[in-house]
């Protein structure tokens, strides 16, 4: 099992891949808790769209980061499809 640390760099490598072919503008797809969140990103990712899971590290320290929803960012053109993955998980 990958650790957050390791997702995360993955994630951003794909994001900076696709970065570099063409201009990428994030929307946000969700709020989701952590864990579905981080789901959520890799049956994306399964599906070859990019994803990243925003603020899913916020307020660890305090114990609160249950409480606070992660967002589940795609590039804009991959919105609609993300949508139907998402729906169908």
């Amino acid at each position: 099992m990958r650790s957050d640390r390791a997702s995360c760099c993955e994630d951003m490598r794909m994001v900076h891949a696709r970065q570099r072919s063409a201009s990428m503008s994030l929307v946000e797809l969700g709020r989701y808790d952590r864990n579905l969140a981080n789901i959520l990103v890799g049956r994306l990712a399964a599906e070859g769209i990019a994803a990243i899971a925003f603020d899913g590290g916020a307020s660890i320290a305090d114990g609160s980061y249950l409480l606070i929803p992660v967002r589940v960012m795609v590039d804009e053109d991959d919105l609609t499809a993300a949508q139907g993955i998402v729906g169908t998980a």
